[in-house]
């Protein structure tokens, strides 16, 4: 029904907009974006929605083994154009980048280089005996409590 398709959900802190969120991810949309004007409301809708995408991974490779693998790739911040392009300017970007450091032991972001190697791994030969897996690739952030 969504397949192929990218939803941006505004209001995803509470009410309509969190339960979207968490019916798209759990149908498995291509995309999903949500917004909100409560953060930490927002972040337990972004985490049904996680989970929700793990248990699709789980639920596919249960489905479509043996003849096709399925595993999901779940990469904390990673330096792309997204944050740029949301609007905050230069110096609310830094701050930014450098606040996230701090919440991740490894003490820097990713680079897109990084979660593209491992994404080739998982889909090569090397890994043929991988499937219904989620790896995280947070630089440890999945580990701690969020600051």
């Amino acid at each position: 029904m969504l397949s192929g398709k990218v939803a941006l959900i505004t209001g995803a802190s509470s009410g309509i907009g969190a339960v979207t969120a968490e019916y798209f991810a759990k149908v498995g949309i291509a995309g999903l974006c949500i917004t909100g004007r409560k953060e930490e409301a927002l972040l337990e809708t972004s985490k049904k929605c996680s989970a929700a995408l793990d248990m699709l991974t789980q639920c596919l490779a249960l489905e479509l083994a043996p003849e096709v693998r399925v595993n999901s790739v779940n990469p904390g911040l990673v330096v792309t154009p997204i944050q740029r392009n949301s609007g905050m300017s230069e110096e609310d970007y830094k701050v930014f980048i450098e606040n996230c450091e701090k919440t991740h032991l490894l003490k820097r972001v990713a680079q897109p280089e990084e979660i593209a190697s491992l994404i080739a791994f998982v889909a090569s030969d090397g890994a043929s005996f991988m499937t219904g897996s989620v790896v995280p690739v947070t630089g440890g952030r999945h580990c701690v409590c969020p600051r």
